[in-house]
């Protein structure tokens, strides 16, 4: 698809994504989602599949990717909106977080918009993900997330803006006060 000029193009890192390329080091490694999703019994696995089938029942993903819409009115104006998704979304959680029911909710609106950059960063580093978040995120296909510290999380938030203006960060409440 062509670049439209009225889309911003997202600024990479080195890795093909928005995200400030010094978070890396604190990115949740594909082992960990690896050993959260084994930690899960099959019956546990399967309520998380079917609250994601619900809620995707519920928020059908199908459509357009964007709209365009032109309205003229007399005697010579004319209207135009634009409807696309935003190049990038994050999720804010507290390090207290633990419903994995929960998250998927706050997170289906940007899968369902096709969001292109998703990611869940985790505020405040006290304990180590719950198996069950981790697991409904990697069976929700959304296998980017981070823990950070409130300033690291200010500094991610702040430079992942700069490099591409047009996100989104949604604090789920629980984040806590992030300079």
């Amino acid at each position: 698809m062509p670049h439209d000029p009225g889309f911003p193009l997202v600024e990479s890192g080195e890795a093909g994504h928005p995200w400030p390329v010094w978070a890396g080091e604190f990115q949740t490694d594909d082992e960990s989602f690896a050993a959260a999703h084994d930690a899960l019994s099959p019956l546990q696995r399967a309520w998380i599949k079917q609250a994601l089938a619900r809620l995707f029942a519920v928020h059908d993903p199908g459509g357009p990717l964007w709209q365009c819409r032109n309205a003229l009115f007399p005697p010579d104006c004319e209207s135009v909106s634009m409807c696309r998704p935003r190049p990038w979304a994050v999720v804010a959680v507290g390090s207290d977080f633990a419903s994995p029911g929960r998250l998927l909710a706050a997170c289906l609106p940007a899968i369902r918009a096709r969001v292109e950059a998703l990611a869940v960063v985790r505020v405040g580093r006290k304990t180590s993900w719950p198996p069950s978040v981790l697991a409904a995120l990697e069976l929700a296909g959304m296998e980017t997330a981070f823990e950070l510290t409130p300033a690291q999380a200010g500094r991610f938030f702040s430079e992942t803006g700069q490099r591409a203006p047009g996100g989104i960060v949604v604090d789920f409440g629980t984040a806590g006060p992030v300079p």
